[in-house]
């Protein structure tokens, strides 16, 4: 079907200038959302979410395989009730790759033989197992990187403490309680490397994804500072996921074993990015003079005064973004505009990342209504708006009109009050968030 851009050169334009000052202001715009896959497994309240929900923010957390999560971020939808079966939807901001689809295939057929439960199915330990040895080979770009944090002077100083702190404590017999023991795997676990392969990795996946829920309070109350857990800390804590994501998975192909009956495995064309020159007219002070005219000179010097340079003018046209990328969540959503019928029954889209401000905002207006249930409120300037077909133009079109204008009246308000202010710290984890770990204790 063919795509058209719902703005014109004049519209966009705008639309990503005002994104990239507000975004220099204050990145992040709302407190980070939490609802109920974000909650303790120890709270009631979280078993009404469905186990769909949770395989489809684990699929989609192990499409994304690349540490470059502006290339690889994914997100997933479950086509249910066809004659023909199940279809998983899949878009990544880039596409899929042949090689990892034919490893994302690989995965979902090990869960169609669990499912099948036939003669010679695994015993649940080892249908993990394979699982997770898939996922460790597909993701292990990803998960080096992770690993790779532990050797950063910046965190090396922090964690050293910590190891000292913990084998100080497990050398006296009356601490020898459950978390310092937990704790005591440390050491070893920062030192691995993903060259030793999915064998030696996979237990300590599983040891990771107790940090979390069962020993986050104490963790961090042991080794967090004023603003909050190292980065060792919440790295263990996405390390842990991916054991958390293998058990989701095959949790919903044991107890919804028809699901996965006739299952296949289809992506989303992914939409082209776009390259954007930096448009002369849209320059810092044209911005000031339009939105702040009585106090464009004070808010300039304010700007060079928080941005610590010289020249704002030229810091905001080097943060100007050169190529702007359709993510994921608005990929998908297009798909279902283009093909209405295929929308899924299930109104959840599962994602490997918190979904960003702007496609909240615009899945939440969205006619579907298929949700991205988590947000962490950042603002990318680099986000492009998606094509859609010719019957949804209008629609498409006003949204970023109005959305323009929310963040001009957003821009004023924070270059007139807040711009002295401390910023909202950054959400602890944009990739999924912590909560697929609960699925480690269903």
């Amino acid at each position: 079907m063919d795509l058209v851009k719902p703005y014109n050169a004049n519209g966009i334009k705008r639309f990503v200038a005002i994104t990239t000052l507000l975004s220099l202001v204050n990145p992040v715009q709302a407190k980070p959302s939490v609802r109920s896959l974000d909650k303790d497994p120890t709270d009631g309240g979280w078993l009404q979410c469905r186990a769909q929900e949770k395989f489809l923010d684990s699929f989609a957390l192990i499409c994304s395989t690349s540490k470059k999560g502006s290339e690889t971020a994914s997100a997933a939808c479950l086509e249910t009730g066809r004659s023909t079966g199940t279809v998983l939807r899949v878009a990544r901001n880039l596409g899929v790759p042949p090689d990892d689809l034919c490893s994302l295939k690989k995965i979902l057929g090990s869960l169609k033989v669990i499912a099948a439960r036939g003669s010679s199915m695994p015993t649940p330990e080892d249908a993990m197992r394979d699982i997770l040895f898939k996922i460790i080979d597909l993701d292990r770009d990803k998960i080096n990187a992770l690993f790779q944090t532990f050797t950063k002077k910046s965190v090396k100083e922090s964690l050293n403490q910590a190891i000292a702190v913990i084998q100080r404590n497990n050398s006296r017999a009356e601490n020898g309680s459950s978390f310092w023991q937990w704790a005591g795997t440390i050491p070893a676990f920062v030192k691995l490397s993903i060259a030793q392969g999915p064998q030696k990795m996979a237990p300590y996946l599983e040891w990771a994804s107790c940090a979390r829920w069962r020993y986050s309070k104490v963790l961090e109350s042991h080794f967090s500072g004023p603003t909050g857990p190292p980065e060792w800390i919440t790295s263990i804590y996405k390390l842990g996921r991916y054991y958390a994501a293998a058990n989701a998975m095959v949790s919903l192909a044991l107890k919804q074993s028809e699901l996965f009956v006739s299952i296949e495995l289809e992506t989303v064309e992914p939409l082209a990015r776009e390259s954007f020159p930096f448009p002369q007219e849209h320059g810092l002070r044209t911005l000031l003079k339009e939105l702040v005219p009585e106090h464009q000179e004070q808010i300039l010097a304010r700007l060079e005064n928080m941005w610590n340079k010289e020249d704002a003018e030229v810091h905001f046209k080097n943060q100007f973004p050169q190529v702007l990328t359709p993510h994921a969540e608005m990929q998908m959503a297009r798909f279902y505009e283009s093909y209405p019928h295929l929308a899924p029954r299930l109104r959840y889209m599962g994602t490997s990342k918190k979904a960003c401000y702007l496609c909240n905002e615009a899945l939440n207006t969205h006619p579907l209504k298929i949700v991205a249930e988590k947000c962490h409120q950042k603002l990318y300037p680099t986000w492009l708006p998606a094509p859609c077909p010719s019957s949804t133009r209008k629609r498409n079109s006003d949204f970023l009109w109005k959305m323009t204008r929310q963040l001009e009246r957003m821009t004023v308000q924070e270059l007139r009050s807040s711009l002295r202010g401390v910023r909202r710290q950054f959400a602890l984890d944009s990739t999924a968030g912590p909560s697929l770990t609960m699925t480690s204790y269903m």
